[in-house]
This record gives C-alpha cells, sequence and structure tokens, in this order.
C-alpha cells in the first residue's frame, strides 16, 4: 500500500483493525492526528497529476487534470486548517462531523465518509487568515473550484483556462507547504524545476498586469497636471488624495504612481441568510 506524504510520512496503518486506526485511507486507516498530512499527501498527488495532464490532446486527461486543479487547491487548504484545528473543518451545525474531528468518533452514528465539512472556499479563507504566509486570493480560489466543478457536472475544459489555473493551483499548494514547515524539495521532488517555472510564469503574468495598470495611471496623472508647473501640479494632485470613500477597513499607503497618500481598502460582503439545518440561520461572509 502506498504511504502519504506528511511529516516523517507517518501514519498508516495497515488493516481496519489497528488501534490507531482512524481516517479511511484505501485499503487502511491513518491515525486521527494525521488527517492534516493525509490531506496534503492527496493535495501532492492531485497537483502532480494535474501538471502532468494539462497540456495533453487528450479529452480525458484534461477533464482529470480540472478535477485535480479543485481538488488540490481544497484539499492543501483543508491541510492548513486541520493543523490548525481539526474542528473547524466541520460544516455549521454538523455534529456527525465535530464527533469525528475532535476524536469521538465512537459517539458518532455515520462513517467517515459521510461527515460533511466546509468547502474549499472557506477553508482557503482560514488558511489565509490564519497563516500569513499563505497565497490564496478568493477569486484565484473560486476559480479553481469552478474549473473543477465545470469538468465534474458537465464535463467542460478548456485548455487556455485550464492552464492559468494549473499556475495558480502551483503557486497555492506551495504557499500552503511552505507555511506548514514542509520541505518543498522533498514535496515537488522531481517535479520541482517544472513546479517552478510555473510559479514564475504566474508571477510574472501577475507583474505585467500590475505594470499596464500603473502605466496607465501614469498617463492619467500627467494627463491632469500637464502644463500647471510644479508647485499648482502638486496642489491638484494633494488635493485629490483624499479618500473617495471608507471600507470596512483602511489602511494608509504611499501610491506608488503619484507619490500622494493613498489608501488600500478592504469591504467584507455578507451573503443570504442560510438556513443551518437545525431551525437557525447563518450568513457567510467574505
Amino acid at each position: 500500500m502506498d504511504g502519504y506524504f506528511g511529516k516523517g510520512h507517518s501514519g498508516m496503518e495497515f488493516g481496519s483493525s489497528g488501534s490507531h486506526g482512524y481516517w479511511p485511507a484505501g485499503a487502511g486507516k491513518c491515525g486521527a492526528t494525521d488527517l492534516p498530512w493525509l490531506l496534503l499527501g492527496s493535495a501532492r498527488d492531485n497537483a502532480l497529476r494535474a501538471v502532468g495532464m494539462y497540456e495533453s490532446s487528450s479529452r480525458l486527461q484534461l477533464l482529470q487534470a480540472a478535477v485535480s486543479v479543485g481538488a488540490a487547491v481544497e484539499q492543501a487548504a483543508k491541510a492548513c486548517v486541520a493543523d490548525i484545528e481539526p474542528a473547524l473543518l466541520a460544516e455549521k451545525g454538523q455534529v456527525e462531523a465535530v464527533l469525528w474531528l475532535t476524536g469521538h468518533k465512537d459517539l458518532a452514528k455515520k462513517p467517515a465518509i459521510e461527515i460533511r465539512t466546509i468547502t474549499g472556499v472557506d477553508a482557503a479563507m482560514i488558511a489565509r487568515e490564519r497563516r500569513p504566509n499563505v497565497v490564496a486570493p478568493h477569486d484565484q480560489v473560486l476559480s479553481a473550484m469552478n474549473v473543477r466543478n465545470a469538468a465534474t457536472h458537465m464535463a467542460f475544459v478548456d485548455q487556455a483556462s485550464l492552464r492559468d489555473e494549473v499556475s495558480t493551483m502551483v503557486r497555492i499548494v506551495d504557499s500552503i507547504v511552505l507555511a506548514l514547515g514542509e520541505d518543498r524539495t522533498q514535496f515537488w521532488a522531481d517535479s520541482l524545476p517544472l513546479i517552478d517555472e510555473l510559479i514564475h510564469q504566474r508571477l510574472s503574468a501577475v507583474a505585467r498586469i500590475v505594470a499596464a495598470k500603473r502605466e496607465a495611471a501614469l498617463r492619467r496623472v500627467r494627463g491632469l497636471i500637464k502644463g500647471l508647473g510644479d508647485e499648482l501640479g502638486s496642489l491638484i494632485l494633494a488635493a485629490r488624495s483624499h479618500r473617495s470613500w471608507s471600507s470596512d477597513h483602511d489602511e494608509p499607503i504611499e501610491c506608488p504612481v503619484c507619490s500622494q497618500q493613498a489608501w488600500l481598502q478592504c469591504g467584507v460582503e455578507e451573503s443570504d441568510p442560510i438556513a443551518d439545518g437545525e431551525g437557525g440561520l447563518y450568513v457567510e461572509r467574505t
């Protein structure tokens, strides 16, 4: 039986009756505390599968790569959450999941494969909030989930979009590997050169977008103060540097284009009320 990647590659219990057997893992079980590494190992397998298939000419392999992209992101994010506190993975109101995740499987009435956990998007949100080194922007995680869902539910896959998502997936998973204190050289093994190239391509693409936006902003600034002279031009820019609106959280910063006072702003969006299955309601915040 294959083991799984983790701290010391620990924990596979061969057979289902071992005293440490807990989470179902193929023909065997792994220890209760090994959940983060079981998840991270599966994230690794899916990530490498996607990297190996996304340039294929086979439609079926492209579909498998698309499924693996979303699975890798979700499982890596959940590995990070499980390392923080496994109970955080339980979907709201799911008692069975809480029992399993807190080490009380003997009290659970359902098997582990039937517990309901949070979404990959929610797991990534918790991971990036609690582990600052995790690079998992909401829109990128959601995009990876959408690529997986399109392949899983409708057999849709677009190779051009898949290429972008593979680069994004690799960067997210790699950041979680580092946040968990794992050796990325060991994690990616022989695929590390390709992984580094994919991360570089992703960062280069983002850098090109940022450079283009800065150039457009600079042209606009130049147009605003053209012919006004340095003193009047500075006054005009200073007058325009006030906050046009406030957000849920503001951070002051110097504008990289005009060097005036600027603000980084963050908004919090709430979903429509969601029933928790026990007569109550809650809202999700993004």
